[in-house]
């Protein structure tokens, strides 16, 4: 069977002449950190490539939503780490005009040794949304690994097909790890990697093309807009970031002019430009820092 998607002509299996796949996903749940850790490793995968976990003040706040509902309410304080639940309720004044009161039900909070605080602490909800902090502690959900999920495409150099994300394609030679993944989140959660190969065909190559160089525009423009800024503006911080992003968008341009057989020149053209002014200008830097590194003489 053969079907048309985003001008992509696909087929099921992955046959000899197929340059690469299509990718999406389906997330329900949470899945605990250990049991992808455990999954690594029985694949040999890299544990550097793990998502990290949530830092506290977010797993507390997503247990306290545990407790929200259609009248209940969890709102955040002045302080950071910090929640009120509250329950609302309807009620009428004397000529029938309905309003919002809002109960307040107890306090949320982060201490500083990490732990949570319910206040009153024997309330009713004390117990649900403490237990559901020490297991948000050592959980990631969907969201997480949605992103997680986002950002390892990437580094896989896989580009996205629309532009509001959730359908991807990588190439062939990335698929091996891919499919790893994807049986390691199949085997400790409820989530669900798809992928159907992708044919090398003219459609397949002007699609494909077409979504590395949106992807590589993008970077580029951010990389443009960046260099583009008042001199004090720019900090070495930010040129390395920068340098370290142009090294990976030239690593996949040159990746898909292998693959595809075809190149993308002006925007080739264009990292080149932005590659040496990025230098130039960490050079610029470290001679302000440090000038007599470089050989040049201080200002008197």
């Amino acid at each position: 069977m053969t079907t048309q998607n985003p001008g992509l002509v696909t087929i099921e299996g992955m046959p000899s002449g197929a340059c690469g796949a299509i990718t999406w996903w389906a997330l329900s749940g949470h899945l605990l950190l250990e049991d992808l850790a455990d999954g690594y490793t029985a694949e040999g995968l890299s544990p550097k490539h793990l998502p990290g976990l949530p830092t506290p003040a977010n797993a507390l706040h997503r247990a306290a939503l545990q407790v929200q509902d259609k009248r209940t309410l969890v709102r955040p304080l002045d302080r950071s780490g910090m929640w009120e639940v509250l329950t609302e309720s309807i009620v009428k004044n004397e000529y029938g005009t309905p309003s919002c009161l809002h109960s307040f039900e107890c306090r949320v909070e982060l201490r500083p040794d990490g732990t949570g605080l319910v206040t009153p602490e024997d309330h009713i909800y004390a117990a649900k949304i403490l237990g559901s902090y020490r297991v948000y502690r050592q959980a990631l959900i969907a969201h997480d690994i949605s992103v997680w999920l986002t950002g390892e495409v990437h580094r896989l150099q896989g580009v996205p097909l629309r532009d509001r994300g959730g359908l991807y394609f990588l190439p062939a030679d990335k698929m091996a790890e891919w499919q790893a993944i994807a049986r390691v989140l199949r085997g400790c959660s409820s989530h669900l990697v798809y992928e159907v190969p992708a044919l090398k065909t003219e459609q397949t190559v002007e699609a494909i093309l077409s979504a590395v160089r949106k992807d590589a525009e993008d970077e580029l423009k951010a990389m443009e807009e960046y260099m583009a800024r008042e001199p004090d503006l720019i900090s070495t911080k930010g040129l390395n970031s920068h340098a370290r992003t142009a090294s990976a968008v030239r690593a996949k341009l040159e990746h898909y002019a292998k693959l595809l057989g075809a190149a993308l020149p002006d925007l080739t053209d264009r990292l080149e430009t932005l590659t040496g002014a990025i230098g130039a200008a960490r050079l610029i830097e470290q001679s302000t820092k440090n000038p007599e590194a470089l050989g040049v003489a201080p200002a008197p």
